[in-house]
């Protein structure tokens, strides 16, 4: 079976774009139910992807301290800026929850420099 975008089909194709088709997304390897439009009209496939996907609060705030960050705010969505501490260079930072749990980003400043180096 063909690919839709990056969702690996698990059933053929339900006969219409606009019908719910049961799919893996490769990235995530959860199940989503993208439809044939949306995703080829750049939407993509998996809710749990996107920028605006839903997570529950408390939960992301332990995946961030997970990852080295405290959070210093409410959380506003998977796609949005996060004021957070760094735990190992104590620098305030902004990074998005994305990007800490799905790409393993971390701290600007520890990237560049090291969490011991001044700057």
């Amino acid at each position: 079976m063909r690919r839709l975008g990056n969702a690996e089909p698990l059933e053929p194709y339900p006969g219409r774009a606009r019908e719910p088709w049961m799919c893996r997304h490769i990235p995530c390897k959860q199940i989503v139910y993208p439809n044939r439009n949306n995703v080829m009209s750049g939407q993509g496939a998996c809710i749990w992807c996107a920028p605006n996907a839903p997570k529950n609060p408390e939960e992301a705030a332990a995946a961030m301290l997970e990852q080295g960050f405290i959070v210093l705010v409410d959380f506003l969505g998977t796609g949005k800026p996060w004021l957070s501490e760094c735990v190992a260079a104590r620098h305030i930072v902004a990074p998005r929850y994305d990007n800490v749990t799905g790409r393993r980003g971390g701290c600007r400043f520890c990237t560049r420099h090291g969490p011991g180096d001044a700057l």
